[in-house]
C-alpha cells in the first residue's frame, strides 16, 4: 500500500498496470472465525482504495494474488468512515482519474459484501482470539 499522494511503483517486468476503485474494510480489533451476523462488531470503518493490478501477471495465474502482490501498487484515501457514519449496504461509489469519471456504482452491486467476506476469511495468526 502507498499513501494517498505517493507515486505508484510500475514493475519493470510489466507495462500493463490497471486500476479500479474498491471498498476497503478496516478491521478494528483482533478476531477469528467471525460469523456473518457479527462481522459488523469487528469493523472499525470503511475507506476507498485505488486497487492497482499488474494485468499480464494476473493472466498467468489462476488467482489474483500475483497481480496484486507487487510493492507499492495500491493507494488508500486519507480518511476513514466509521460504521456509525455510513450505511455500507447502500453506499454510492465513484472513481475519478485526472478529473474523469471512470467508475460509478453502488455497494448493493457487490458480488460478495464485506460481511460475507469476513465470515469466510481466516487469519494468518493462530494467536488471534475467537470472537
Amino acid at each position: 500500500m502507498v499513501g494517498p499522494f505517493d507515486p505508484f511503483h510500475l514493475p519493470r517486468v510489466s507495462p500493463l498496470l490497471d486500476y479500479e476503485g474498491e471498498l476497503g474494510v478496516v478491521i478494528g480489533r483482533r478476531c477469528r472465525h467471525v460469523p456473518k451476523e457479527r462481522a459488523h462488531e469487528v469493523i472499525a470503518g470503511y475507506l476507498v482504495v485505488n486497487d492497482v493490478s499488474v494485468r499480464d501477471w494476473q493472466l498467468r495465474t489462476p488467482t489474483m494474488t500475483m497481480a496484486r502482490d507487487s510493492i507499492r501498487t495500491a493507494r488508500w484515501v486519507p480518511w476513514l468512515s466509521t460504521t456509525d457514519e455510513i450505511a455500507i449496504a447502500r453506499s454510492r461509489a465513484a472513481h475519478w482519474v485526472n478529473g474523469e469519471l471512470r467508475q460509478h456504482s453502488n455497494t448493493r452491486n457487490l458480488i460478495f459484501n464485506c460481511f460475507d467476506q469476513m465470515s469466510t476469511c481466516r487469519p494468518h495468526s493462530r494467536s488471534s482470539p475467537a470472537t
